[in-house]
């Protein structure tokens, strides 16, 4: 999975229905209270680390980032993309490739990018196994594993870290099945923020000279 990929499945799902079959009790617990913190907060800003692990080239990069949402509407800028979702189209630009690359994403496709988005992901299509404790940078977080029931998806499990002591995300991790690890740690919540609505309109002017894939 490319930096690109990732960044491109790494968003929204945001209208599961609730379905908790196959769903452990004690972390439907966790994520309900988590999921709690950041409904309804209005627009709201992440500070994030983006780190990318390839287990069969052993390699290992990371970047920060800086998502900012509205509804189901996002842009993200990292040391390596910009990254617009308008609510029905997905636009990457790319700066190291130079090329601009716009999609129609799904419901999974999106399921790897915002983080926030996996409090949904939980309820529907996903077996949730019982949270563990783990100790990290000092703080002390439940792990949930998830794994998808969609056998075809690209990712084979994913992984949130909750903060034990206010419920609120740590880490999510989505595992690939080439090898790929991208895990998003939030170093900084912002919500109730108010963003003018054309923050999340393309404009494909600001990239003359970019290279254009269209896969609408």
């Amino acid at each position: 999975m490319s930096k690109k990929f990732f960044l491109a499945t790494f968003f929204a799902l945001l209208a599961a229905s609730p379905m908790y079959a196959g769903i452990n009790p004690q972390a439907l617990e966790i994520l309900d209270k988590t999921s709690s913190l950041y409904k309804n907060k209005g627009d709201m800003q992440l500070e994030m680390n983006i780190v990318f692990k390839d287990e069969k080239t052993k390699s290992e990069k990371s970047a920060k980032g800086t998502l900012k949402t509205q509804g189901r509407k996002f842009l993200m800028d990292t040391e390596f993309a910009e990254m617009l979702f308008d609510g029905k189209y997905m636009y990457v630009y790319a700066s190291d490739a130079g090329e601009l690359t716009i999609t129609e994403p799904d419901h999974e496709e999106m399921s790897g990018m915002d983080p926030t988005a996996i409090l949904e992901l939980y309820k529907k299509n996903f077996k949730v196994e019982a949270p563990e404790t783990v100790k990290k940078n000092g703080k002390n977080l439940y792990s949930i594993d998830l794994f998808p029931e969609n056998l075809n998806a690209e990712f084979f499990k994913l992984n949130i870290t909750v903060n034990q002591n206010d419920y609120s995300i740590y880490s999510v991790s989505t595992y690939a099945k080439n090898g790929v690890t991208n895990t998003i740690e939030i170093n900084k919540t912002s919500v109730g923020q108010n963003f003018p609505e054309d923050m999340f309109v393309f404009n494909q002017a600001k990239y003359p000279d970019a290279i254009l894939i269209d896969l609408r």
